[in-house]
């Protein structure tokens, strides 16, 4: 996956991203000691109105993981200004990220995740493998759109 940071003031509480479908499905994962929590947290901690708001606290359990999203761009938005658009097409996860307080967010398309908290550590089992046969490519993209 990709680790791009924007600069924002996202603990300023003026921030939000928001999704271009609507996201009945999408499920928010969170981390435990740097490991995958085995259940998904409920949608409405994060997601109200189709957006997440971002806030001082957003990340004090360090990064936010959704998966079963069907849109492919979120937009990183203000009260009255669309900041940038971020397009990222057939990736499994899209994980949110920032140091508590600091002036950037991260927005990370992923096509995997860390173990789970119960994982056993064996990398052949390990969920949502990508696997090439020999001289089979694969290749994935992302793209920012950003606005004045």
């Amino acid at each position: 996956g990709g680790h791009p940071a924007f600069n924002c003031e996202y603990s300023s509480g003026k921030y939000r991203l928001e999704f271009e479908d609507i996201e009945e499905e999408i499920e928010f994962y969170q981390l435990e000691n740097g490991l995958i929590k085995e259940n998904p947290e409920n949608s409405r901690k994060f997601l109200r109105e189709n957006r997440i708001f971002l806030d001082s606290k957003t990340f004090e359990n360090d990064a936010i993981i959704m998966k079963k999203i069907h849109s492919d761009d979120i937009y990183l938005k203000t009260e009255t200004k669309t900041i940038l658009d971020f397009k990222f097409n057939g990736f499994p996860y899209l994980a949110i990220w920032s140091k508590p307080d600091a002036p950037f967010i991260c927005i990370e398309p992923w096509f995997n995740t860390a173990d789970k908290v119960n994982s056993n550590g064996n990398f052949e089992e390990k969920e949502n493998l990508l696997e090439l046969e020999p001289g089979e490519k694969f290749e994935a993209q992302y793209s920012v759109k950003f606005f004045d």
